[in-house]
């Protein structure tokens, strides 16, 4: 015969629960101990694989300029805002938006006439000449350098220049050639 010697007791609740927690929370407080130890131990670091390291890589160090060193070639020519709104800014991947300076073409609306005007920085590949300059008489002149003007089809004008050995290109739909390199030497 089996006898019941719980009956008529209320149930108490069982302590396993709270060991459990008591045993795991433990357990991970003495994995952390152990990996933290490992990671901050002397030894060879060489072998060791760190969990944080708190002391940033040496940098390289670049020689110092000398004072005949050459200037970095500017590549950011803007039209002065007495003259031009800045409307538009893109990179030559088509990003728009903040976009670095270094890489931009900048479309400007003319305040005394209203039209649009692109100035660009291009990269060396695209150098002069046009495929199809026109001929000017006298020879075109941009900021004091020899420039190329074309027309394409669709009537837009365009006019390119070496400066410091960047190449620039103002363009136009609306604005003749002429316009164009008087715009241009206002550049700043």
């Amino acid at each position: 015969m089996i006898y019941d010697l719980d009956a008529g007791r209320p149930e108490r609740p069982g302590r396993g629960g709270v060991r459990m927690t008591a045993v795991t929370v433990v357990a991970v407080g003495l994995a952390l101990a152990y990996f933290t130890a490992l990671a901050f131990a002397p030894g060879q670091r060489a072998s060791q694989t760190p969990i944080f390291t708190f002391s940033a890589p040496a940098l390289p160090t670049m020689a110092r300029p000398t004072f005949n060193s050459r200037p970095v070639p500017d590549r950011t020519l803007v039209l002065p805002e007495d003259d031009a709104i800045r409307t538009f800014r893109i990179t030559s991947q088509g990003q728009t938006g903040l976009v670095n300076n270094d890489s931009i073409a900048t479309t400007y609306r003319l305040r005394s006439t209203g039209d649009l005007v692109t100035v660009a920085p291009l990269p060396q590949s695209e150098a002069l000449p046009y495929t199809s300059p026109l001929d000017m008489d006298p020879p075109l002149r941009v900021r004091g350098q020899a420039a190329q003007a074309t027309v394409t089809f669709g009537g837009t004008s365009a006019i390119r220049w070496v400066e410091n050995t960047m190449v620039f290109e103002m363009s136009s739909r609306t604005l003749t050639v002429a316009q164009l390199v008087e715009l241009a030497n206002k550049l700043r």
